[in-house]
């Protein structure tokens, strides 16, 4: 028998990734016995889209069905695939009930992300997943229905911009450091990291949170790369390597041996990358054959799901 076990980096910084979120929502409409009013609604979305294969779509063109809206884009480095791989899990293990739900992906970049680039992207996750784009004025309508009824437990506005000046005082260091790559990159249009991780915008596409996130994103993707290498050479026996974590496989009585080894690469990794002798805590957890892993939001998202599918049946 044997045990896989990934490990996790934390701490590594905060993700400007922009507007992601993912909500549920259904309405079984005049004929399914109880109206969207009756149900206990996140998020009631309105939206004129066209989805990958050409066609113009609106909420009613799935009634009926429980929708899983998650709002990303294709050049997204690693929460968006991620969270779309996710969902592909999510709708592998719903079987038979996966005909009630349909997960939609919402670009926020509809000036690269076309028909034709939605199509290629959500086909390499799962087929269920459909693609929308469309008109900047109409993703914005999209996005203004799911905050005008968001309740409960999520984030005010105000509040989000108090939690980020919190941080900002905190790390000053950090955003002193991000905020100057902001001004370098909105100046001369390019950014280098120091192990040639290069981006460049055109003129008319800058935005200032591309040159804030991406120092970030390109740092970690080093420290991956680095940890890849160093786990490869010392005979570790890595599976692949997922956003900011690292998987591997081992014999269960070698399981605790190997992660130790594979902290030490990671740890190593993150101090070349970091420099001065600073380095970031390094996480696992493991998994037991034929159990597959799944993190808190994970979880989370299918006990939602489970419990609303049961609600409909009920």
């Amino acid at each position: 028998m044997r045990a896989v076990r990934i490990t996790l980096w934390g701490g590594v910084g905060v993700a400007l990734a922009g507007f992601l979120w993912l909500s549920l929502w259904h309405d079984r409409g005049p004929s399914g016995g109880s109206s969207s009013q009756d149900v206990a609604t996140s998020f009631r979305p309105t939206f004129n889209l066209t989805d990958h294969r050409s066609n113009a779509v609106t909420v009613q063109s799935y009634q009926g069905k429980w929708l899983l809206v998650f709002f990303g884009f294709t050049n997204c480095p690693d929460i968006c695939p991620t969270t779309l791989a996710e969902l592909a899990r999510v709708m592998e293990r719903l079987g038979p009930d996966a005909g009630l739900v349909k997960p939609l992906f919402v670009s926020i970049d509809p000036e690269r992300d076309r028909v034709e680039t939605m199509a290629e992207y959500v086909s390499v996750f799962h087929p269920t997943i459909v693609g929308l784009t469309g008109t900047e004025a109409q993703i914005a309508e999209a996005a203004r229905s799911r905050q005008a009824v968001l309740a409960g437990p999520a984030v005010h506005e105000l509040e989000a911009k108090s939690l980020l000046q919190k941080h900002r005082e905190t790390y000053r260091t950090f955003w002193a450091w991000a905020d100057n790559n902001k001004d370098i990159g909105l100046l001369g249009l390019k950014l280098e990291t120091c192990f040639g991780w290069t981006i460049q915008v055109e003129a008319g596409e800058v935005k200032a949170n591309t040159f804030l996130n991406w120092p970030m994103q390109a740092h970690g993707a080093e420290m991956i790369r680095i940890a890849c290498i160093l786990a490869v050479e010392r005979g570790i026996n890595l599976c692949a390597p997922i956003h900011d974590a690292l998987l591997i496989e081992a014999p269960i009585d070698q399981i605790d041996a190997e992660v130790a080894r594979l902290k030490a690469c990671m740890s190593e990794a993150s101090e070349a990358v970091l420099g001065g002798g600073k380095a970031c805590r390094v996480d696992a957890n493991i998994v037991r054959y034929p159990g597959r892993f799944m993190d808190e939001d994970g979880q989370a998202m299918w006990d939602q799901i489970m419990g609303l599918l049961a609600e409909t049946e009920g």
